[in-house]
């Protein structure tokens, strides 16, 4: 695998897991406004989300959407990151994989970070992992199958100041 690919498993499994929401109201409709399943695979387009030292947002797939999402993500300490949603692995296996469509705005380059889903105690984990596929995606078969939970692997588009 590499940066450019796209590939989903036959037949695409459903992947459920619980995530903290970055977002101060119940945007994405699922009348839980503090947590939701962020690693839906059936969407064909590459989506975006943004995170922070709080969480997550809900996966968008469009600049207008993704422009009033940002607004919703209450400032605070924290720096407000915009993330490409690049692939899911569940059970220690890659389950989808989109292709990269975006452009980074971040020096010295892209890399990935792998989403952990809450569990226990932590709400969720962000872990780098790379500079370029398949490295990052190897590290999240790995992770996956020895905390038994799916895990997504981002690309980092951009980071700011959100305070």
């Amino acid at each position: 695998m590499r940066d450019g690919d796209a590939w989903q498993a036959d037949p695409l499994p459903d992947v459920h897991a619980v995530v903290t929401s970055a977002v101060i109201t119940d945007w994405n409709g699922s009348g839980e406004p503090h947590l939701y399943d962020f690693f839906d695979v059936s969407h064909d387009a590459t989506a975006r989300f943004y995170a922070t030292s709080t969480g997550v947002s809900p996966c968008v797939f469009d600049d207008e959407s993704l422009h009033e999402l940002k607004y919703l993500i209450p400032m605070g300490y924290t720096t407000l990151t915009l993330y490409e949603k690049r692939a899911v692995v569940s059970d220690g296996a890659l389950v989808r994989l989109w292709p990269e469509q975006y452009e980074p705005r971040v020096w010295p380059g892209p890399r990935f970070d792998l989403v952990v889903p809450l569990e226990g105690e932590h709400r969720m984990l962000r872990l780098m992992a790379g500079h370029a596929l398949p490295g990052p995606l190897l590290l999240a078969e790995n992770l996956s199958s020895r905390l038994g939970q799916p895990i997504l692997v981002a690309r980092l588009l951009e980071e700011e100041g959100w305070h």
